[in-house]
């Protein structure tokens, strides 16, 4: 965590691509998954929001300037 703050290294993108010739579950795959790496400090403060125990909600805090930064990440990356 101390290399990506020291670094700003606010995103961790994830391209994927299906191949031609390739045989996979799902074809035409085109698609960029990025995750925020530096921000979102883990509280801990979590809890089931249903019986069944198959939805969770965790707690996270953040800050506006990672936030505008991660969103215009993300719009460069689909423009």
């Amino acid at each position: 965590m101390a290399l990506r703050q020291q670094y700003d290294l606010y995103a961790n993108v994830r391209p994927a691509k299906s191949w031609p010739g390739i045989k996979t579950r799902y074809e035409n795959v085109d698609i960029v998954i990025v995750r925020e790496n530096t921000e979102g400090l883990y509280a801990g403060l979590e809890h089931y929001l249903t019986p069944k125990k198959d939805i969770a909600e965790s707690l996270a805090v953040g800050n506006a300037r990672s936030f505008r930064t991660y969103c215009a990440l993300c719009v460069s990356i689909c423009a």
